[in-house]
């Protein structure tokens, strides 16, 4: 059963990083083009919209994913009951963005606003018809196939989408990327995993999943909301193209994150919740799982932190020199997720949707006022207010963790203490390498590569969790080939 996990474990961490990294680079390069084609405030036209359409696919997705991956006796009456709910809520808030489109134009007093919203949010129906399938490639820890989807989804939407720019069709160009995205992966879903619902709505087999996924909506809704007030305030009170900063900071600053996030989450939910009654496997494999994700992503995010005035310039611009201090801000708030999120998988396995919900309550009320703190401060106070949040939620996160295996906030720090030091020091090494380089082509790359040979360095001496891993994965992988070889 131990090495069943592991093995589990491993190659599902294995395609999850390939298509999380894969995606990373082919988006980072789709995004570099179009930021050279297009201006800050299509972005931020785009942003504006975010809250919405957040909102609008946390009721969509309803939690009932989840609550089929940490339900060990799921049928396929659970997966069609799912699959007509998704459909039919997608189809009613889309009713209900269509409706209100003028209203959220007249708010922001742009008129662009009621046909991008009313052709966007149709991308809240196409993804509904994947859900179900997404949630049986987590279950099964099968990414391989889900690399294959949004790999080439992403390839096709986003050389739709810089073709697009390049022809002159400005924030259209975004929300087609959008609608070609998921429209791509729901086909090639069908294709690849050949799955249709035998079975119509069931409500007994709803209910359990309500019970489950309600709370985690109010938990969600209330996330979502924070997240996207943000952009709502920089949207209203500023400008246009001040969103379109903040949202490309945001974007650049979290994409490492959400991949990392991305990675982990989809592998570590479903692998804890096959040992969610052992509390000592529990406890070993969530260790594990806290120093590898910290020991990866806090590094990339430090890094991007000590050269993001090069890595703006070389990329896309100097027309995008105003977001290198949020991007740098943001960065340090990006860093925690990893954190917060191993915390809350453990909640979720657990079954206690109501202590997520709790812990949401009393997080956003906290949120709130910290961003109402650094509004008076301009865009880079709202920035900061975030990266002050996120490190009062991981103490937050943290308190049923130790609740339950006795991985308090101080055991935890404890366990990523080196990384963070370690990592810190990369983060001045970097910095001080980019400022003996006039060219910004030379300081971003002595800089990166300075700081990544520190830290791999340092963190080889010091034995990380990734190098650990890394020996393991290569010693099974030569054993393999070995295995083939003689056969």
């Amino acid at each position: 059963m131990a090495e069943s996990l592991r093995s589990k474990s491993t190659r599902g961490m294995a395609w999850s990083a390939i298509e999380r990294f894969a995606l990373m680079g082919i988006q980072f390069v789709i995004q570099i083009i179009l930021a050279r084609l297009l201006v800050p405030a299509d972005y931020g036209v785009i942003g504006m919209l975010a809250v919405f359409l957040a909102i609008a696919q946390t009721f969509v997705d309803s939690g009932f994913g989840k609550a089929l991956i940490q339900n060990q006796q799921r049928t396929e009456r659970d997966f069609a009951t799912m699959f007509i709910f998704n459909i039919v809520v997608a189809c009613i808030f889309y009713g209900i963005l269509f409706v209100s489109a003028p209203l959220i134009a007249a708010f922001y007093e742009m008129p662009i606003l009621v046909p991008v919203t009313r052709v966007i949010a149709l991308s809240m129906i196409i993804n509904a018809f994947a859900a179900v399938h997404r949630a049986k490639l987590e279950i099964e820890v099968n990414f391989k196939t889900q690399a294959k989807a949004t790999i080439a989804a992403s390839l096709f939407s986003g050389a739709v989408g810089i073709a697009m720019a390049y022809a002159g069709y400005g924030v259209w160009a975004l929300v087609t990327q959008t609608l070609v995205s998921a429209g791509t992966q729901v086909v090639l879903f069908w294709l690849l995993l050949r799955w249709v619902p035998r079975y119509f709505f069931s409500w007994e087999s709803f209910r359990p999943m309500f019970r489950f996924g309600s709370r985690l909506v109010a938990a969600s809704l209330l996330h979502t909301i924070y997240a996207n007030l943000y952009s709502i305030f920089i949207g209203k009170i500023y400008s246009a193209a001040s969103l379109g900063f903040y949202t490309k900071a945001n974007t650049l600053a979290g994409l490492p994150s959400q991949i990392g996030e991305g990675i982990l989450s989809r592998v570590t939910f479903p692998v804890l919740a096959q040992v969610q009654d052992d509390d000592q496997r529990l406890k070993h494999i969530y260790g594990k799982y806290l120093r590898f994700s910290t020991s990866l992503l806090t590094p990339l995010m430090l890094g991007i932190c000590a050269v993001a005035k090069p890595l703006i310039l070389v990329l896309i611009g100097e027309k995008w020199l105003p977001c290198v201090p949020f991007l740098q801000v943001l960065c340090l708030s990006w860093m925690c997720n990893p954190i917060i999120m191993v915390n809350l998988n453990l909640i979720y396995v657990k079954g206690r949707t109501d202590l997520v919900l709790r812990l949401e309550i009393v997080k956003k009320i906290t949120a709130t006022l910290i961003m109402f703190c650094g509004l008076p401060f301009g865009v880079l106070g709202l920035c900061i207010a975030r990266a002050v949040y996120n490190q009062i939620a991981i103490f937050l996160n943290t308190y049923y963790t130790g609740k339950f295996l006795k991985m308090t906030y101080w055991a935890q720090i404890r366990e990523v203490a080196p990384i963070y030091l370690t990592s810190g020091m990369m983060c001045a090494v970097a910095w001080a390498v980019t400022l003996l380089f006039e060219n910004n082509w030379l300081a971003l790359f002595a800089g990166t590569l300075a700081g990544a040979i520190f830290y791999l360095t340092v963190s080889y001496f010091l034995k990380f969790e990734f190098w650990e891993e890394g020996k393991i994965f290569l010693s099974k992988w030569r054993s393999r080939k070995a295995a083939k070889v003689k056969a």
